[in-house]
């Protein structure tokens, strides 16, 4: 299974596992340990290790109150991050390029999910 990324706020790369972001917490060559993203705030100790690209130490176990992101969140993320780059000295008008671009794009992955799935019900 590929891993997942999403920008941060200040568009490093958080790692996203069964919809928990981490942080980057070290990086030695192509070792990178991560922390999940409520280590400090909640003191939720989780992390995990992945080496070029793939787990060598998967991540524990969350404490119990630590949020997942839902994938309207993930997707937002992503939407934030491609907006800043490819408009990056526009700043009328962001909200509705925002709101345009997030329902574009979960109306993309929302279909790849159903191709994806074919137990999904046909839509009419």
């Amino acid at each position: 299974m590929p891993l997942s990324y999403v920008p941060s706020n200040k568009g490093a790369d958080m790692l996203l596992h069964e919809n928990r972001p981490f942080y980057k917490h070290q990086q030695y060559g192509l070792m990178t340990y991560w922390i999940c993203k409520n280590y400090r705030s909640m003191n939720c100790k989780v992390s995990c290790t992945t080496l070029n690209g793939h787990f060598i130490k998967f991540p524990g176990q969350h404490i119990d109150n630590c949020p997942t992101w839902t994938f309207e969140q993930i997707i937002m993320k992503r939407c934030e991050q491609e907006i800043k780059d490819t408009a990056p000295h526009i700043t009328t008008k962001m909200h509705s390029m925002f709101d345009n671009k997030i329902k574009e794009t979960i109306v993309k992955e929302n279909l790849k999910i159903k191709a994806v799935a074919p137990f999904a019900p046909k839509l009419s």
